[in-house]
């Protein structure tokens, strides 16, 4: 395998005419811990990345959906980091290629990915629907031409593709190798996502997807399934997830652990050489600086309970991000009445800390494992609160409804709480007023 990987070096580097290397990542989603301890996770592993193409000589970097957790961050130092990682990458000479996720983009254009774009730092190829079907337009830069669907809420993007509604304009014309970077749940070909975790078992996966797409297409950049998969150290593959770096959620942290205790993996992200008939694929493992452990308490002292929690973290001292799971054999009113405690040795220690009775834990476990995709989350979401307004007959949009309590749920973060307090009222002032003028 060196000797490949010393071939692809020498070919960049003495700029041979053969194929350009790629990077493929996904599903960073920036934003997505208001916790102080592992806030910045997600965007320390963008700059990995970045770093490694810098490092490397690598031209293209490809970030299939889901670059931030919500189309517009409040935290201002996250939103100021990532537009520093992009310029750097442009200043370089590397294109950031990227398309929407089903996180982080609206439909009206107000999102970081669109200013991204604006100000020359991201390259994201248009797309359109026009009558019912859901129009590609080609991007290309010197070397490649980049195609890309975006993710759709409710997995919507899926009707398209196994509806064979999608035009890929202009690709008859194109002479150059086709990337198609796609946020959506699709099974390969040889490999099933439940094989590696019974959580995907019930998602919206689309089966032989990848027949419905163009053959002239080299390489699809997938996204929106946090596990890495398939999972091959390397291979010759004509699509591919990488997998989150860090992940969102304690879903995404358990996650991390089985690939460490069942697989002996961490998280990745693809190095892809275009050069052979079909592109051979490398994973590029790393922890990313995370570390995720879990530990049984059956006691009911706190004292203990905390003294066995420092135990565990002084021996993770090796990792900026420290997150421990905990299983209690208590039941949930014992570990509110803890919590106060946890968060104090959380803010000590700068770990991040979370409790479950056992349990609960063991529910909790298989849960995760067989947790329908967020965005049928979100779908159940949307269908409480649709059937809420109509038994309270309230004359308001569900869409307007959802973004206030997004408003309400946010947290203070690094402001000062009067000047959170203000920003907040007038949010919902502006909110409300939308909809007394409907």
């Amino acid at each position: 395998m060196q000797r490949y990987i010393n071939k692809y070096i020498v070919v960049i580097k003495l700029n041979f005419f053969g194929e350009i290397l790629l990077l493929h990542t996904s599903d960073i989603h920036i934003g997505a811990f208001a916790d102080k301890s592992f806030r910045e996770a997600n965007i320390d592993a963008l700059e990995e990345i970045a770093e490694y193409a810098l490092n490397n000589d690598v031209k293209y970097l490809l970030i299939s959906g889901d670059l931030f957790e919500n189309p517009r961050l409040e935290n201002f130092e996250l939103i100021k980091r990532t537009f520093i990682v992009f310029r750097r990458l442009k200043e370089k000479g590397v294109y950031t290629v990227l398309t929407p996720g089903s996180h982080d983009h609206s439909i009206m254009g107000r999102d970081h990915i669109s200013i991204l774009e604006a100000a020359g730092f991201a390259k994201i190829p248009k797309y359109e629907f026009i009558d019912d079907k859901l129009i590609l337009h080609p991007m290309e830069l010197e070397d490649y031409v980049f195609y890309a669907i975006p993710g759709l809420k409710n997995s919507i993007e899926l009707e398209y593709i196994c509806g064979n509604r999608i035009i890929y304009k202009g690709i008859d014309n194109v002479d150059k190798p086709i990337i198609l970077l796609a946020h959506t749940g699709i099974d390969l070909d040889g490999f099933r996502l439940e094989s590696y975790s019974e959580r995907y078992g019930r998602i919206e996966i689309a089966q032989r997807v990848l027949d419905k797409i163009p053959a002239k297409i080299k390489y699809i950049a997938l996204g929106h399934i946090h596990l890495p998969y398939p999972l091959l150290d390397s291979g010759n593959l004509r699509a591919c997830y990488p997998g989150s770096p860090v992940g969102r959620d304690i879903m995404d942290l358990y996650e991390t652990i089985i690939l460490k205790k069942k697989f002996n993996k961490k998280r990745r992200f693809l190095l892809v050489d275009t050069s052979s008939e079909i592109p051979l694929v490398k994973s590029i493992w790393s922890d990313f600086n995370v570390c995720v452990e879990e530990l049984e308490f059956d006691g009911k002292d706190v004292n203990q309970l905390i003294t066995m929690i420092r135990s565990v973290l002084s021996k993770m001292v090796n990792s900026r991000f420290r997150a421990l799971l905990v299983s209690v054999k208590q039941p949930p009113q014992w570990i509110n009445s803890v919590n106060r405690e946890i968060r104090d040795l959380e803010r000590e220690t700068n770990s991040y800390i979370r409790l479950v009775s056992k349990e609960d834990h063991e529910e909790f476990k298989k849960f995760i494992l067989r947790l329908p995709d967020v965005e049928n989350i979100e779908n159940l979401e949307r269908e409480a609160l649709h059937h809420y307004l109509k038994t309270k007959n309230l004359d308001i949009s569900l869409d307007k409804l959802i973004e206030l309590l997004n408003i309400l749920s946010r947290t203070p973060e690094d402001q000062r709480e009067a000047d959170f307090v203000e920003e907040l009222f007038k949010q919902v002032e502006a909110l409300l007023k939308e909809v007394v003028k409907k």
